[in-house]
Order: C-alpha cells, then sequence, then structure tokens
C-alpha cells in the first residue's frame, strides 16, 4: 500500500479548512450546512484513525502502542462526532450535554 506524502496530507488538509471557510460564507441553507459540517467532521475523524492504525500496524514495539494510542483516541473522537450529528441531524436536538461528550471526552486523556 502507498503512504501519502507529508505534502499529500498538507493538500487534502487544506481543501478541507477551504470547504469549512466556504460551509461559512457561501451556504445560506442552515440544514445543508450542518449536514456538510458533520459529514467532514466524521470523515476526517475516521480517516484519520485509519490512517493512525495503518501507521501501527507499520511499527513495533513502543512505537506501536504510541499509535494505537493515538488511534484508539480518534475512534472515540469519531464516535463523539457520529453521535453529535445523529442527534443534531435526525433526531433534532441539541447535542452540548449527549452521548457525544463520552467520545470527546475520552479522546483528551488517550490522546495526549
Amino acid at each position: 500500500m502507498h503512504i501519502p506524502s507529508f505534502r499529500t496530507a498538507a493538500k487534502i488538509s487544506i481543501l478541507v479548512v477551504l470547504l469549512q471557510i466556504l460551509l461559512f460564507i457561501g451556504i445560506k441553507d442552515n440544514s445543508l450546512s450542518l449536514l456538510i459540517d458533520d459529514t467532514l467532521l466524521i470523515s476526517s475523524a475516521a480517516a484519520s484513525a485509519l490512517l493512525l492504525f495503518y501507521a501501527a500496524q507499520k511499527t513495533d514495539g513502543r512505537f506501536k502502542k504510541a499509535w494505537m494510542f493515538l488511534a484508539i483516541a480518534m475512534i472515540f473522537q469519531t464516535f463523539g462526532e457520529l453521535s453529535w450529528a445523529i442527534l443534531e441531524l435526525v433526531f433534532d436536538k441539541d447535542p452540548i450535554d449527549s452521548i457525544a461528550n463520552i467520545g470527546y471526552l475520552l479522546f483528551y486523556p488517550l490522546f495526549s
């Protein structure tokens, strides 16, 4: 499997940021903006988790453990983003105090 270069990862990151900026500037429909925003957040967290798991598979020893902790942290972040989106888009609820916080709060001790 081909590992993307840092330059490729930087280009993808810049593209995601530009899409976010376009959302805030160009889309006036709030529900469409929420859908796109939540989709970008979920997909970027999930992609990060997958790439971190891939990095863990390519290393061993302490490095493997470190990559695994980071990957698991991103799984929790993905869970938080996904549950936030479901509550916000499907159930039309304010997800501030919700199950999404479990994913967000478990992310920090694992990622730091």
